[in-house]
């Protein structure tokens, strides 16, 4: 009995950690409610596997039979961060008739407060006509387009732009994107509160995983920056990052704002199409695809005017940009470390007692007194006499 001691301290050393391994679901569906079928389960994994794949967001879609009267807005924050999710994450309570959209801080300007309510929208307004199934695929095909437009296309923050070049950049830069893979994204913002220009770019870039070049934009104070990712360095020298910045500054001391929008995605177009880099390199995941910092930024003393003005025909407002933060790093599991440290400890008590023996000893025993002899002891076979 006491050799089945250890053997269960070692289970219960090994079943302690499981709970903290299964805490960090793939992406995909998780239908603990079973509100789907199976088929349609199957189509959103898929789906939700190839934005994970080809735009590196991870989005999780659970849903739970009730939220035992937690607020579902906590609920779905605090299982977002335990999950520690980069891309978004979807609450559906069945009981209580909740649905609730949780980006990430990494992805938050991939999908901003309008486009999780778009999503959010596209569930419920399926779930109310009983086709839950439908509200699960019109979610997914809304994440994915969303997740797919954040890696090329002009976000005119500072509004410098009309609605019509804005219009013909976002098509120009879609079919870059989907004949060559490279992706280009021209932010625009008022202010950069005080930060240098160069970290916001880095930032940004690092946080939408950019595969191609970012470029930013700031209208007070003034500034362009060019900031290429490493896979896109070979077809993307500093020369043409500042030839970038150059053809920008000129039409912007013009006042021809859409000139510059347009003629900067011609080029950049050209260059990364034309480049021998993309006949041979393959689309890098955000772990090798390091940003390089210090690739082009507008001269110190040349600070191109900006309109203090939208162009005509454009709505005036102040849209201020959301700062980026990189995912942090994963904090260590204390249960798991704790558990399989035990586990380990146990195991090897075990091995040492398995093929460890206690050594031999003589042992001297004291024999019971035998028969006397001598004089006055009694003959052998005889009595003695009774005292």
């Amino acid at each position: 009995m006491k050799r089945l001691i250890p053997i269960g301290l070692a289970l219960a050393a090994i079943l302690s950690v499981a709970p903290c391994l299964a805490q960090t679901p793939q992406a995909g569906v998780h239908d603990g409610a079973e509100m789907f079928s199976e088929k349609a389960v199957q189509s959103a994994a898929a789906t939700l596997k190839e934005v994970s794949r080809d735009d590196h967001y991870r989005v999780v879609i659970e849903t739970v039979d009730s939220l035992n009267g937690a607020e579902v807005g906590e609920r779905a924050r605090s299982r977002a961060e335990t999950l520690k999710i980069h891309g978004l994450y979807v609450l559906i309570s069945r009981k209580d008739h909740k649905v609730f959209v949780q980006p990430s801080r990494s992805a938050s300007t991939v999908f901003p407060h309008e486009k999780c309510e778009a999503i959010q929208e596209a569930i419920t307004r399926a779930f109310k006509a009983k086709d839950f199934d439908r509200g699960l695929l019109d979610a997914v095909e809304e994440i994915r387009k969303d997740a797919a437009a954040a890696a090329t296309d002009v976000r005119d923050g500072a509004k410098l732009f009309s609605a019509e070049a804005v219009r013909k950049a976002d098509s120009e830069l879609a079919d870059l994107t989907r004949d060559t893979k490279w992706q280009v994204v021209v932010e625009t913002v008022d202010s950069l509160h005080g930060e240098p220009i160069k970290d916001r770019a880095i930032e940004n870039a690092r946080a939408l995983n950019i595969h191609g070049i970012y470029v930013l934009i700031s209208k007070q104070p003034h500034g362009i920056y060019v900031q290429p990712s490493e896979s896109a360095e070979k077809g993307f020298s500093r020369d043409k990052a500042d030839s970038i910045v150059k053809l920008l500054q000129t039409s912007f001391k013009a006042n021809n704002f859409d000139k510059g929008l347009l003629g900067a995605v011609s080029e950049m177009r050209k260059n990364l199409t034309g480049s021998h880099a993309l006949a041979t390199n393959e689309r890098k995941g955000p772990a090798t695809d390091r940003l390089l910092a210090g690739r082009s930024t507008v001269p110190p003393n040349v600070e191109p005017p900006l309109p203090s003005e939208p162009p005509a025909g454009r709505p005036s407002r102040t849209i201020e940009p959301v700062r980026e933060v990189a995912p942090a790093a994963p904090k260590a599991n204390l249960p798991m470390l704790i558990g399989v440290g035990l586990g380990v400890l146990v195991l090897l008590w075990l091995v040492k007692g398995a093929f460890s023996r206690p050594a031999a000893t003589n042992v001297t025993m004291n024999a019971p007194p035998g028969p006397q002899s001598g004089p006055g002891a009694a003959p052998p076979g005889a009595a003695a006499p009774a005292p």
